[in-house]
C-alpha cells in the first residue's frame, strides 16, 4: 500500500501532492463521518422508540383491571385507546388475541418476552414489540412500527452521499486556490531563472510577492540579492575585460611600432632573428587582446542587432573564404542544402564569426585528404547544425572542457599550430546570446561533430 501511494505522488508536482493527499485525507474524514452520523442516528432513534413503547405500553397496562369475570378497563372499552402516540396494543388471553386488531403484516404469533423490547423485521416493516404481563393468564403486548426510523436513517446517508462530493469539492477549490495564491512567488522565480537562463539578462527580478513576511516572499528577498551580487560581479568582469583590452591595445601598437622600427634599422643584424620572434609574439599577444574586446562587446545582443540570416548561405560563403587554407590540405567541403530555408533571427557577424570559427576548427584538427561536412535539419520549432570533420578526434575525457576560454588540445602531438584557446568559446557564447545549445561528440581518430541547435524565427 505504502509503495503504491509512492508510485502515485513520486511523479507529481508539490501542488497535486499537497491536494491529492488532502482530497484523500478530507475523503477519509467524510467517510468515517457518515459511518459515526449514520450508526449514532440509528442508535439514538431506536433508543428513543423503546423508550417510548416501554413508557406507553407500561401507562396502558396499568388502565387495564384484571377481575374474576375478565379485563376490566379504566373506562369502557369503547373509550380506552387502543393505539397511542405510534403505538399500538394487543391484549392476550395467553397466545389468543382478545383485545385490539392486530396489524396485517405483523406475526401475532411470536412467542412473549417480559425483559425488553425485541426488533421483528420482515421485508417491508421493520416493527418494535414489548410484553407485559397483566397476570398468568392475560398479556399486553404493544406494537411501535420503526419503518420510518430506517427511511429517516437513509434519507440522512443520502444526503451525506449528495453533500459529501460536493463538500470535497469545495474544499479542494478553496485548498487549490490558497496553494495556487501562495505558491505564485515560486512560479515567478522559476519563470524569472528560466528567462535569466535562456536571455543572460541578469538584470531581471522575481516580482509577483503578495507577502514579503512569509517564507515564500523571504525566499524571493534573498534571491534578488543573490541576484544582485552576481549582476554586479558580471558587470566588473565585463568592465574589468573592456579597460584591461582597452589599456593594453595602447602599449602593444607602441610596442609593435617600435619593433617595426628596430627590425628595420637592424638590417641582417644577428638580432634580426629574436627580434623577428619578439614581433610574433606580439601579434599573438595582439590577437589574444582583440579577441578578449570581442568576447566582452559579444555579452549583449539587443533585439536591434538581430535581422534574418540564412544559415545555408551564411555557411556556404563562409567555407568559400576558407578554401585557400583547405587547398593546402586537399580537403573536401560540403555544404548539404537543405529542403527548407535556415533562417532564424540573428546577429550577422555573430554567425560569420561563428561558422569562421568552426570551420577553421575543422580545418585546423583534419587530416590530410579529409572531408567537412555541414548539413541542416528542422523540427517543428528549432533548426538543427551539424558540423562535421573526419579529422583526429577529441578523447572523451576533454569533450566538457572544449568551449572554456583558453583550453587547448595538446597540439604537439598533432603537428598542429598552436592556438589562442578561444574559438569554441566565442561560438558557445554566440549560441547561447541566440537562446540555442551547442554539444561536441568526437571518437578519437575519426573526427569530431559539433552540433548547434537554434530557435526558428
Amino acid at each position: 500500500m505504502v509503495m503504491w501511494w509512492r508510485s502515485i505522488m513520486i511523479k507529481r508536482s508539490i501542488k497535486a501532492k499537497i491536494l491529492l493527499f488532502y482530497t484523500v485525507f478530507f475523503g477519509i474524514l467524510i467517510a468515517l463521518n457518515i459511518l459515526f452520523i449514520v450508526s449514532l442516528s440509528e442508535s439514538s432513534l431506536v433508543n428513543e422508540a423503546t423508550q417510548k413503547i416501554v413508557e406507553i405500553t407500561q401507562h396502558a397496562a396499568y388502565d387495564i383491571e384484571i377481575e374474576d369475570d375478565g379485563i376490566k378497563m379504566d373506562a369502557d372499552e369503547d373509550d380506552f385507546e387502543f393505539y397511542e402516540d405510534g403505538v399500538l396494543f394487543l391484549i392476550y388471553d395467553e397466545q389468543t388475541i382478545v383485545y385490539g386488531n392486530p396489524p396485517a403484516l405483523f406475526d401475532t404469533t411470536l412467542p412473549f418476552t417480559f425483559s425488553e423490547p425485541l426488533r421483528e423485521h420482515n421485508d417491508q416493516i421493520d416493527w418494535l414489540y414489548y410484553d407485559i404481563a397483566l397476570d398468568s393468564q392475560y398479556v399486553v403486548r404493544g406494537l411501535y412500527n420503526i419503518t420510518n426510523i430506517d427511511r429517516s436513517v437513509t434519507q440522512v446517508i443520502n444526503t451525506l452521499l449528495i453533500l459529501s462530493p460536493i463538500l470535497v469539492l469545495f474544499s479542494l477549490g478553496g485548498g487549490y486556490l490558497i496553494i495556487r495564491r501562495n505558491f505564485k512567488p515560486l512560479k515567478s522565480i522559476y519563470h524569472t531563472a528560466e528567462d535569466i537562463e535562456q536571455s543572460k539578462d541578469f538584470s531581471k527580478r522575481v516580482e509577483g510577492v503578495s507577502n514579503p513576511k512569509d517564507e515564500f516572499g523571504k525566499l524571493t528577498k534573498m534571491i534578488n540579492q543573490m541576484l544582485d551580487q552576481i549582476e554586479i560581479s558580471i558587470n566588473r568582469e565585463k568592465s574589468f575585460s573592456s579597460n584591461v583590452s582597452h589599456e593594453l591595445r595602447t602599449p602593444l601598437a607602441v610596442m609593435r611600432a617600435q619593433l617595426e622600427l628596430t627590425l628595420e634599422k637592424a638590417g641582417k643584424s644577428p638580432l634580426t632573428s629574436d627580434l623577428n620572434v619578439l614581433m610574433q609574439q606580439l601579434f599573438h599577444l595582439e590577437s589574444i587582446v582583440t579577441q578578449l574586446l570581442e568576447l566582452a562587446r559579444m555579452r549583449v545582443l539587443t533585439k536591434d542587432d538581430l535581422e534574418p540570416i540564412d544559415l545555408y548561405d551564411t555557411a556556404l560563403y563562409v567555407g568559400e573564404s576558407m578554401s585557400h587554407m583547405m587547398t593546402k590540405k586537399n580537403l573536401t567541403f560540403f555544404v548539404i542544402k537543405p529542403d527548407f530555408d535556415p533562417i532564424i533571427s540573428a546577429n550577422q557577424v555573430m554567425m560569420v564569426r561563428l561558422f569562421t570559427n568552426l570551420i577553421q576548427n575543422a580545418i585546423k584538427y583534419n587530416v590530410e585528404q579529409g572531408r567537412i561536412e555541414i548539413l541542416f535539419t528542422k523540427t517543428a520549432n528549432e533548426i538543427h547544425i551539424d558540423v562535421k570533420d573526419t579529422g583526429i578526434g577529441i578523447e572523451e575525457t576533454h569533450l566538457n572542457d572544449v568551449f572554456n576560454p583558453f583550453y587547448q588540445v595538446d597540439s604537439s602531438r598533432f603537428n598542429v599550430d598552436k592556438s589562442i584557446g578561444l574559438g569554441l568559446s566565442f561560438v558557445k557564447e554566440i549560441v547561447l546570446l541566440h537562446q540555442g545549445s551547442v554539444s561536441v561528440k568526437s571518437i578519437k581518430g575519426q573526427g569530431t561533430t559539433f552540433h548547434l541547435i537554434f530557435p526558428l524565427s
